[in-house]
């Protein structure tokens, strides 16, 4: 599985350093740790590796924390990721928790609290990776004996339904997770039926509708940015207009104007 790594993400460097240097000394190389300035670094570095434990700041310029635990939850990624917030910030961190972080940090940060959370977030990592890797067998084993007797029509009714499901919860919290146990599929079974199926992966494929829709609705309707955001899924506003550039290399408001000139 190679060396367990913890990412620590925050715009400002006094503070980066402060905590790599407090969790260096106290793990004494027991772990990777590795360091980004903004969440579009952090992002990047989550695509490429595996982190146990991501310790992120809640304001960054550009892609804030929260934009970033959306993304990736849209990309699939899972990690046990612990907020550092100041009290202005209080509001932000209780929505992260909602949005499944697994704890929060108060700025400036006491050492002692530090380590404590962050050996409990590490526990919290290992113990779900090992109740991952005892789903995963289990389910793939009903998985070989179920794609026996399932044809390609099968397959194909099967991921239809999953479509509907995913553009009839497309405002919700809509992962493989949540879909693949719509069809009684195990999370990894469905994302290669998925992919052979579709011929793009899960999160590529939300991705695009969720484009689609919100392009729709731009044309269709004069609702605001932020309620538009919301109606195609996406926590935040500010995430969500940063794929739409992705996409149309233009807002969604310079979209609208264009096209209803």
């Amino acid at each position: 599985m190679g060396q367990d790594r913890i990412l620590i993400v925050d715009d400002e460097i006094s503070t980066r350093k402060g905590i790599y240097a407090t969790l260096e000394q106290h793990f004494q190389g027991g772990y990777e740790i590795l360091l980004a300035e903004h969440g579009q670094e952090a992002l990047s570095i989550l695509k490429e590796q595996k982190i146990n434990l991501l310790l992120t700041d809640i304001q960054m310029p550009g892609m804030n924390g929260i934009e970033l635990v959306e993304a990736m939850e849209t990309e699939g990624i899972k990690s046990t990721v612990i907020f550092l917030t100041g009290y202005a910030e209080f509001e932000y961190a209780q929505r992260g928790l909602r949005m499944g972080v697994h704890n929060y940090l108060l700025k400036p940060i006491d050492r002692v609290k530090l380590i404590e959370a962050v050996e409990d977030g590490l526990d919290a990592s290992k113990k779900r990776f090992k109740a991952e890797i005892s789903i995963h067998f289990l389910d793939e084993k009903i998985d070989q004996l179920g794609s026996q007797w399932q044809s390609p029509a099968d397959n194909n009714k099967t991921i239809g339904k999953a479509l509907d499901f995913i553009e009839a919860n497309l405002s919700e919290k809509v992962g493989v997770k949540e879909v693949a146990q719509y069809v009684h599929l195990s999370s990894s079974y469905f994302s290669v039926l998925f992919k052979d199926v579709k011929g793009m992966t899960f999160s590529e494929y939300v991705v695009r509708l969720r484009h689609r829709k919100a392009k729709e609705i731009l044309l269709t309707t004069d609702k605001d940015i932020t309620v538009i955001a919301e109606e195609v899924g996406y926590q935040s506003s500010s995430y969500f207009i940063r794929v739409f550039k992705e996409f149309e290399n233009m807002t969604p408001k310079q979209y609208r104007d264009l096209l209803k000139q």
